[in-house]
């Protein structure tokens, strides 16, 4: 569940950024501030949940990672059902 939970915040943060730039572009092509506003709170929405279920799709992803890798998920690291469980020797 942490994990969702930043994956939010990034998400809405990253929004935030990424929404005034499309803003900006938008009033610098047009000239027009409301239509860089509109164009802006229309891909706000959109981009969001694309940007949330991209997120999501590569946390699942084991593309990339190896065994003992610790940016596997929960339940695979070094064996463990829980990054929380201690580890043990052998």
């Amino acid at each position: 569940m942490k994990s969702q939970h930043r994956h939010l915040m990034k998400t809405l943060t990253w929004r935030a950024v990424a929404t005034t730039d499309t803003v900006l572009i938008g009033w610098l092509i047009t000239g027009k501030l409301g239509f860089g506003l509109k164009i802006g709170a229309l891909e706000v929405v959109t981009k969001m949940l694309l940007y949330y279920g991209h997120e999501r799709l590569w946390y699942k992803s084991k593309f990339g990672l190896e065994e003992g890798d610790p940016h596997n998920l929960p339940g695979q690291q070094n064996g463990r059902k829980s990054p929380f469980e201690p580890v043990t020797q052998p």
